[in-house]
């Protein structure tokens, strides 16, 4: 029960930069741009569950409102659970989880495999793009450790 609650805030954390980022490109009047799937592996493995967010990269000159979508038994689609990404120059932000709803413990998604994983990307500005993400665990940023005990 203590790692439970020494994770929940990490937890809620992620959920809150997903519904954030959601809300943002929710509230757009631009058009929803072009369409992205793919598959995203996490240790050589499909990730269960999760959020994957599309930010243009600003830094290289691109522009627009994120486009994004849920991360399904390591499958994902804009056009199905998302919204489409201007193309171009991107930072992608992709939360993981084990996939192991729990409810009673507002873990939707499951336990937290990590957290904002953030990688550049060039999408093609064109429809129906396929990109893959293969996520190592070496390229994870070490977390801050949480309080301790009970």
């Amino acid at each position: 029960m203590a790692a439970l609650v020494r994770c929940f805030p990490t937890v809620v954390g992620a959920l809150l930069v997903t519904v954030l980022a959601v809300s943002v490109g929710c509230n757009s009047s631009s058009t929803e741009g072009f369409h992205v799937s793919g598959q995203v592996t996490f240790n050589g493995q499909p990730v269960p569950r999760g959020t994957i967010i599309f930010e243009p990269d600003t830094s290289q000159g691109n522009s627009g409102t994120a486009g994004y979508a849920d991360i399904v038994d390591g499958a994902y689609n804009t056009a199905e659970t998302g919204k489409g990404t201007p193309g171009g120059a991107m930072v992608l932000r992709i939360n993981g989880f084990d996939g192991n709803a729990k409810p009673e413990a507002e873990l939707p998604y499951g336990q937290l495999l990590f957290q904002d994983f953030q990688m550049p990307a060039s999408l093609p500005k064109e429809p129906n793009a396929k990109f893959d993400v293969t996520i190592d665990p070496g390229q994870l940023r070490p977390q801050a450790a949480g309080p301790v005990g009970p």
